[in-house]
């Protein structure tokens, strides 16, 4: 179910939002909270951060990587700031992965959890991309998930680098 309220600012509707989310997770359910205006957001987290503690995370475009020089008009990866360490996802990585992942430690300062989605080397020699693995690994990224566009010799060596720390998503 969706819930919608109207109201005024200050007329309680984060405190309905919140006992709803209460209820759902109570019921085992996972729970999204999409916040109309991002200048509502440090409120709503707050509020939100009191209630549910560290088991939320916030999503918005301040924490994308804008667009990024690339052939591809547009190109972005979604930074996801968690207590852990930041996630970051990229559909293909035209811009390159290790400029993503840079770019996501300037602008968040904080340490990779997880970079998740295609790195895009699929056309590049295992020597570029051992390389590559041997850079992000000394970026401090903990785990490395590297999806379609980043081919099987990719996942090879990635996998190698990073071991257990290495996630086989396809």
């Amino acid at each position: 179910d969706a819930f919608l309220l109207k109201g005024v600012t200050g007329s309680g509707k984060t405190e309905v939002y919140m006992h709803a989310a209460q209820d759902a997770i109570r019921m085992g359910f996972s729970v999204i909270v999409l916040v109309p205006e991002i200048s509502l957001i440090s409120q709503t987290e707050r509020s939100f951060r009191a209630r549910f503690g560290e088991q939320i995370a916030v999503l918005h475009s301040g924490l994308s990587s804008g667009e990024m020089k690339s052939f591809v008009k547009n190109e972005q990866a979604l930074f996801i700031d968690t207590t852990e360490g930041v996630i970051v996802i990229t559909g293909c990585a035209h811009p390159g992965i290790v400029d993503i992942i840079e770019r996501s430690q300037k602008l968040l300062q904080k340490d990779i959890l997880l970079v998740l989605g295609g790195f895009h080397l699929l056309q590049d020699h295992a020597g570029s991309i051992r390389e590559i693995a041997s850079h992000i690994r000394e970026m401090n990224v903990r785990y490395v998930a590297p999806t379609h566009c980043s081919g099987a010799e990719a996942r090879t060596i990635f996998k190698e680098i990073y071991g257990e720390n290495y996630l086989d998503c396809g």
